[in-house]
Order: structure tokens, then sequence, then C-alpha cells
């Protein structure tokens, strides 16, 4: 009878423990606590450059396809050939649109193009001439992506050094002032005038593919042609 009485009495004593616990915490909660500093936080726009910068990556693809769809044999390049000469553009700091003009004077879009000098590729690239610059054991001029990345440096360096104009005269290999029209040809085709900043040449386009919206771009350029994308934003003006 005893053990019996002891037994309930550790229940009652138990479960008396639990609800004065329970108790005790809400009543540790419901307490007054310092508030944490308020944090005021705005809202500060990106700058110029990185909205200046971000549209020329997404105009760019659309610049090389201008130039393409209006370059016999260059019509129906595809929209990875279109995104790595805007990509290699950019990278090397070459207007696109240079580039893109650059690579349908020379090769038509063949990067299995071989010229009598011994130039290969899409941008007609000359081991024997830059081999001082680069390591021709690593890079193979037959693939795009290494012609490209290769002739869009040169020319960036040959434009920095002496402006568009003779800058192109000099990648052609001509002597300055009789390159029988080949500065003039790019530049037109590019629509670039040689005596323009680097902000004019930045682009007719840009204002012209913000005023409509013309596709993606990016990933899903792949499965664009160059005719594609020139018949999409002609209708927008020159």
């Amino acid at each position: 009878m005893t053990g019996h009485f002891n037994r309930e009495s550790l229940i009652v004593s138990t479960a008396i423990s639990i609800v004065l616990a329970i108790i005790a915490c809400g009543f540790l909660f419901t307490q007054d606590r310092p508030s944490l500093p308020k944090l005021d936080v705005k809202h500060t726009p990106p700058p110029d450059f990185f909205e200046n910068e971000q549209r020329a990556y997404m105009d760019a693809p659309f610049e090389v396809a201008l130039v393409f769809g209006r370059t016999p044999g260059c019509q129906n390049a595809d929209g990875s050939l279109i995104d790595l000469i805007a990509r290699e553009a950019l990278r090397a700091g070459v207007n696109p649109k240079i580039l893109a003009a650059t690579v349908a004077v020379e090769s038509r879009c063949d990067p299995l193009a071989v010229s009598a000098r011994g130039a290969v590729g899409l941008t007609q690239v000359r081991a024997r001439v830059w081999r001082t610059k680069f390591d021709f054991s690593r890079i193979n001029l037959f693939n795009p992506s290494d012609n490209l990345h290769t002739g869009a440096v040169i020319m960036a360096d040959l434009i920095r050094q002496h402006g568009i104009r003779v800058g192109l005269q000099h990648y052609n290999g001509a002597t300055v002032g009789s390159d029988h029209g080949y500065s003039e040809h790019v530049l037109a085709l590019a629509g670039v005038s040689p005596e323009a900043s680097p902000t004019e040449q930045r682009h007719k386009i840009s204002r012209l593919v913000h005023r409509r919206r013309v596709g993606d771009v990016g990933e899903n350029m792949v499965s664009v042609s160059a005719t594609d994308l020139a018949d999409a934003v002609a209708p927008l003006g020159q």
C-alpha cells in the first residue's frame, strides 16, 4: 500500500514540475526583449558603365547577324557562330560589327578557308607572320574558337595602335594607303565610320533592338540563323 502511494506521489510531483516548467518558459518568452537595430538599406542603381556593358553583351549577336545577313556566304551562319564572334569581339575589345565584317570579307564564314598566302580560317590568320606572338603549336586555326580568338586579339592590338582604318590595313597586310579598298569595304559592311569614337561605334542597333523585343539572346541563339535575325531586325529601320 505504501509503495503504491509513493508511486502516485512521484507521478503527481513530476506532473506538477512539468507544468511549472512550462509556465516558467512561457513567462520568459513573454518578457520584452531589446529590439534589434533596423538597417536603413537604400537601393543604389547600378553604375552607367555596368548598364552599358550589359547592353553591349545583349546587342552584339544582333550586330553580327545584321552584317552576316547582307553578306553572301554568311547568310546561313547559325547562332553558335554568331554568338562566338560576338563573344570573342567583346572579349578582345573589338567592335563586333568590325570583326563580323572582317570574317565575311576574309573567308565568307568558311572555317576551312586557306589563301594563296597561307592565311587560314575564319579570320585568315597567317601563322608565319604572327608566330612570335602566338604559340601555334597550341592553336588550331581551323577551329573556329581558336581562330576567332587569335584574329580578334590581333585586330584589337592593331586598332589600338593605329586607329580603325590603318589598323585594318595592317591586319590585311597591305601597305598603308594602298589596300585596294579593303578597309573601306570592311567598314562599309560593318556600318562603322573610321572616324567614329568608341561610343559612336557602339551602334545604332542598340537603339533599334531595345525599341522592340526581337527574341532572346544567348543560349537560345544556337538555333537562329543570321538571316533570321537580320530579317527580324530589318523592319525596325536602318
